[in-house]
């Protein structure tokens, strides 16, 4: 007879609880459709946006220009033979602060003409980096005539950068 009861009773709680999912599953439609219906309004602005980002991202495109990604093949050439002085942005695509310090070297490269400046991803070159014993990023090395004349680990503002290759 307790074994009936139980079943009974649990039998009901499965019931109940499908009713309960049903309920949410309903609300949760619900909430898409207005959603989906809602979105007509935002296309415009959404696509506004996706204009404004498509500036910025043109603007980054050009900042970028003056600043040379570098190579272990090219880099005697670009950076031990250069006239001018170098900056290496020692860097790594999966590394944060390395992607916090590009825009900033990239403005620093705009304005800073009589300075070269190159990138290397470390992950593409270490035998640059075990080299110039980079031992964490971003890293960035100044050379002047072929040799280091100055360094800076970690990420620093645009103040710095500009101290480390004036």
């Amino acid at each position: 007879m307790k074994d009936k009861i139980r079943i009974i009773a649990l039998v009901i709680i499965f019931i109940i609880l499908l009713f309960l999912c049903n309920n949410f599953l309903n609300k949760q439609e619900n909430q898409i459709i207005n959603k989906s219906k809602n979105t007509d309004n935002t296309i415009s602005e959404d696509t506004n946006k996706l204009d404004e980002n498509k500036i910025n991202i043109s603007e980054v495109e050009n900042m970028s220009e003056n600043v040379l990604e570098v190579t272990s093949e090219n880099f005697e050439k670009e950076v031990l033979e250069s006239e001018k002085t170098v900056l290496i942005d020692f860097y790594a695509e999966w590394c944060g602060p390395c992607k916090r310090l590009s825009p900033i070297v990239e403005e620093v490269a705009a304005e800073e003409t009589e300075v070269k400046f190159v990138k290397m991803n470390i992950d593409n070159c270490e035998d640059i980096a075990i080299e110039y014993q980079v031992m964490s990023i971003p890293t960035l090395v100044v050379i002047k005539d072929g040799k280091e004349v100055e360094r800076s680990v970690g990420l620093i503002d645009k103040d710095k950068i500009k101290e480390l290759v004036k």
